[in-house]
């Protein structure tokens, strides 16, 4: 049984992708698929999140305010611990705080936890715990950890899911 819900900003909550590619003049897509543009995707993320608070000012994904509601209700419900978990990267002192106060104005009843890179959100798994993430990379280390895990596309399909699956 699901005691704990565990839910990923970047992607699910946050529209990061979007934010992303309207300041770079590379898409974020072309970056994450090219090892060869890591390193400049790494300087130019510490240029966004330094210079232009790139995180407290990233956009709420068109759904995120469903979201949010849906899982309120939720925790309500089915009396479940409800927390983000993110992953701040190499910059994150600064990204901390930013997502933090980002989560504050959007999120104010949601926990916040982070972790520096996306496959150590595994440390979190535990059989009664859920992540809801974008992305599979820091999916399959939490299932393969015990946890479980949902793949986030979009919110109607994903409240449907965990109630289904996990909160009957």
């Amino acid at each position: 049984m699901i005691t704990h819900l565990m839910v990923d900003m970047d992607g699910v909550f946050v529209d990061y992708e979007r934010h992303f590619n309207e300041h770079s003049d590379i898409e974020l897509s072309v970056y994450n698929n090219n090892d060869v543009l890591e390193n400049e995707l790494d300087e130019l993320k510490k240029m966004f999140v330094i210079e232009k608070e790139f995180f407290l000012h990233a956009p709420l994904m068109e759904d995120g305010m469903e979201l949010y509601d849906k899982l309120m209700f939720l925790q309500k419900k089915h009396n479940l611990y409800l927390s983000l978990l993110t992953a701040v990267g190499k910059h994150q002192e600064i990204a901390v705080e930013q997502k933090m106060a980002w989560a504050k104005k959007h999120l104010p009843d949601i926990d916040f936890n982070y972790v520096i890179r996306s496959h150590h959100k595994a440390n979190f798994a535990r059989p009664y715990t859920l992540l809801i993430d974008d992305r599979e990379k820091s999916l399959s280390p939490f299932i393969k950890k015990g946890g479980k895990g949902i793949l986030h596309t979009s919110t109607k399909n994903k409240i449907k899911k965990l109630t289904e699956l996990y909160l009957k």
